[in-house]
């Protein structure tokens, strides 16, 4: 699938497009795997220069009329700002990168991104952007991000069955079709749940505003199964953990590719939203430290990053409620700034897959944008649950 996001500017300067353009080449000769194609019999990126795809749009309303929105902003409506559909990857003539630059009558400009997940991930992706920005502006602050392409040799390709839970290229009938929500979560509201789960922690050995959202999510999830399906049935949470900086010899910050795990979270008996709150944070917990060795014991490394993977192939096959919980928050989007100014706001769009989650900082402050993806029924019962209602705007 494609990783996509939104990049919105107040008016920036003249003749944008060209400079845009300008600084988008120089910014390639950096990160030059992007502008190649992925080549699926042998699950690698040929390094060809073929191109991004590159679009120019306009539209005829303001930027205010989709900032002032906040909540209650209609995400499939986005996807008017991104160039490619999100399962358009993997064919030869599919590129890695595709970028569109939309303007608004008032001058305002929206900058939408699709990244192959194949060889990209959020990581990566922020790196690139802001790499392109400060290109852009100009100065010399690009050096700050320039590209290690080293994944392969820190995680040797594993070509095993099962393991591919992307999306289909075409989504037919709505088979998968999910309706997509964005919920804000106030500083306060986090504060709130944060004494619900036991009190104020520590940064270092307490339990992260991410988690705290993400546990909450996950409760009232299991409300609405426990509704439509009885008490008994087993729920998942899968959850990507970034690697970098938690490895011995530790992965560089701007080390590109795919450089995370995942993190697998099982439903126990207490549902309670402590308990949640303990799986969520421990899984993760488990699989950093687990993680922690896989560069200095290359044999047993690689046996635990592949081991998850596996999982998941056998979780897939059974009844079970699974849930993919992405956390885009303190990653430095919000710092892409190409010379006008930094970002009014960064969006996700609807994904079209139901059971997935994607938290994301808001512009200024703690808070937190959970961006939802269900099942049309379950987005109706989640959105008129009583908590929801409560900690959300």
């Amino acid at each position: 699938m494609n990783v996509p996001l939104i990049f919105y500017y107040q008016s920036p300067n003249a003749n944008i497009f060209n400079h845009l353009k300008n600084s988008l080449a120089q910014t390639l000769t950096q990160f030059y795997p992007l502008a190649g194609r992925y080549k699926k019999e042998s699950h690698s990126v040929d390094c060809n220069d073929q191109g991004v795809k590159y679009v120019e749009a306009q539209v005829k309303f303001k930027l205010s009329e989709i900032i002032s929105q906040g909540p209650k902003i209609k995400p499939e409506l986005l996807n008017n700002f991104i160039p490619c559909e999100i399962g358009a990857v993997d064919e030869d003539s599919d590129p890695l990168l595709a970028i569109q630059v939309t303007t608004f009558d008032c001058g305002g400009l929206a900058v939408g991104l699709c990244v192959s997940h194949r060889i990209a991930d959020a990581s990566t992706l922020g790196n690139f952007v802001n790499a392109w920005a400060a290109k852009s502006k100009g100065n010399r602050a690009y050096e700050n991000h320039y590209p290690i392409f080293q994944s392969a040799s820190y995680f040797p390709g594993r070509n095993l069955d099962g393991t591919d839970v992307g999306i289909p290229r075409n989504i037919i009938n709505g088979r998968l079709e999910a309706h997509t929500k964005m919920f804000f979560f106030s500083t306060t509201a986090i504060s709130v749940l944060r004494e619900k789960a036991g009190g104020r922690h520590s940064k270092a050995g307490g339990h992260s505003r991410v988690q705290l959202v993400f546990a909450f999510i996950w409760s009232v999830l299991l409300g609405i199964g426990r509704v439509k399906q009885g008490p008994g049935r087993a729920s998942v949470v899968f959850q990507p953990v970034n690697l970098r900086g938690k490895t011995i010899p530790p992965i560089p910050k701007h080390s590109c590719g795919n450089i995370w795990g995942l993190a697998i979270a099982h439903k126990s008996e207490t549902e309670d939203f402590q308990n949640l709150l303990n799986l969520l944070s421990d899984s993760v917990k488990k699989i950093a430290k687990d993680f922690g060795r896989v560069l200095c014991d290359s044999e047993e490394g690689q046996a635990v990053l592949m081991e998850p993977w596996k999982e998941v192939s056998g979780i897939l096959e059974e009844e079970v409620s699974s849930y993919l919980f992405v956390n885009f928050c303190d990653f430095p989007f919000y710092e892409a700034d190409f010379g006008w100014g930094k970002p009014v706001w960064v969006s996700g769009v609807n994904l079209r897959v139901k059971n997935m989650v994607v938290l994301m900082d808001e512009r200024e402050g703690d808070g937190i944008e959970a961006w939802v993806h269900l099942d049309v029924s379950d987005m109706l019962e989640f959105e008129q649950d009583d908590n929801i209602r409560a900690f959300t705007t």
